[in-house]
């Protein structure tokens, strides 16, 4: 649960006046190109941080995008997309300028936190492609158990290059 420990952390020691967006990468956290993430990473950094008012959450690779109805291509060069769609938590970049929407979570009312678009259907969520993350096989504190991932990372993957015409990759993990 290591969101539930981060948001309380927010709440208590960083409060709405926070001045600088905030990045979670999680233990299970799998970097598809190592080769290529720094480059890559620091390139989408500076235009989030340069964008403050295109997005809220910055996804590294998020599954669950097949649910989105639409896709918009925010930055041709970069590959940044708003997404409706998009869970897991493995890699997130918050928005600063965000952190009260965020806040508005409630871990009561049975909706997995990674479900932005269900108990906020006004956050921006952008991911990238190809994705610079993936989540590890491991085990899972919201469903007890070890869960394997990888092919819902690969349909929603493939799901974007469709979409854009983009070429698919082949494999997630290089």
């Amino acid at each position: 649960m290591e969101i539930l420990w981060i948001i309380s952390l927010i709440n208590r020691n960083i409060s709405s006046n926070i001045n600088k967006n905030i990045l979670i990468f999680e233990d299970d956290c799998f970097i598809c190109n190592i080769d290529l993430f720094d480059e890559r990473w620091e390139k989408i950094k500076f235009w989030l941080d340069n964008n403050s008012d295109k997005w809220d959450i910055f996804n590294g690779g998020p599954t669950g995008v097949e649910q989105s109805k639409k896709l918009i291509l925010l930055n041709d060069e970069l590959k940044l997309i708003e997404i409706e769609v998009g869970k897991t938590t493995n890699f997130i970049y918050y928005n600063r300028n965000s952190i009260d929407k965020i806040l508005k979570w409630n871990p009561d009312n049975n909706i997995a936190f990674d479900n932005f678009n269900i108990w906020n259907n006004e956050i921006k969520i952008i991911t990238t492609f190809p994705y610079l993350t993936i989540q590890y096989s491991s085990y899972s504190d919201i469903c007890n158990k070890e869960i394997d991932l990888y092919m819902r990372f690969k349909n929603s993957q493939k799901m974007i290059a469709k979409y854009f015409n983009f070429p698919i990759e082949k494999k997630l993990r290089k």
